[in-house]
């Protein structure tokens, strides 16, 4: 679940990022990985801070999240219908050409700590993908963590009213973004 830049909630599902297609192969592996290795969970990577990296996005390491044990007995079977779901988006899309990671784009790390996916903003940021439109309940729950100041949070199965399974909160808006210093032009000095 992703609370984004204007302030509303998607719900991105883990097959439609963790496929073939989105796996990233490139240097940014590697930048990527040095920040998992020391530790990250979440990071927003700047414009040029590191090597390789061209453009603004966010690194999310599922991986370094630790869950709670499970409780028995607490969770409660799926009352959603097996075609209830985000709305994939148009492979066609134009906004999926762009080869390099953009603002608000996300890098995930998989929990096995094997690969790395891309997902870009448009994938989730669409109206296919407003959590809203699949239990309001829910969204207005994890409103609340986000309004508590929870930047990421691991939500449980059973801990929350119709959580059916395991998932993960990133509130965007949380993270305080670098200022990105614009390059001034000499302004003409008066009498000159």
């Amino acid at each position: 679940m992703i609370l984004a830049g204007n302030d509303e909630f998607y719900w991105l599902k883990k097959d439609e990022y963790q496929n073939h297609g989105h796996e990233i192969d490139t240097s940014m592996v590697g930048q990527a990985m040095h920040l998992v290795e020391q530790g990250v969970v979440l990071a927003d990577i700047p414009v040029g801070s590191i090597p390789g990296v061209g453009a603004q996005c966010y690194l999310l390491n599922l991986r370094s999240i630790r869950r709670p044990p499970a409780r028995p007995g607490t969770g409660k079977p799926s009352q959603h219908k097996s075609s209830a779901g985000p709305v994939p988006i148009d492979p066609n899309d134009d906004c999926l050409k762009v080869p390099a990671p953009g603002i608000d784009d996300l890098v995930i790390h998989d929990r096995k700590g094997k690969h790395f996916y891309w997902v870009k903003k448009c994938e989730y940021q669409n109206d296919g993908h407003k959590l809203d439109r699949f239990d309001p309940i829910l969204e207005e729950q994890v409103r609340l963590l986000t309004n508590q100041g929870v930047v990421i949070a691991d939500v449980p199965g059973g801990s929350l009213p119709d959580v059916d399974d395991m998932g993960v909160l990133v509130n965007l808006k949380g993270i305080q973004r670098p200022i990105v210093k614009q390059e001034s032009t000499p302004q003409p000095v008066a009498g000159k």
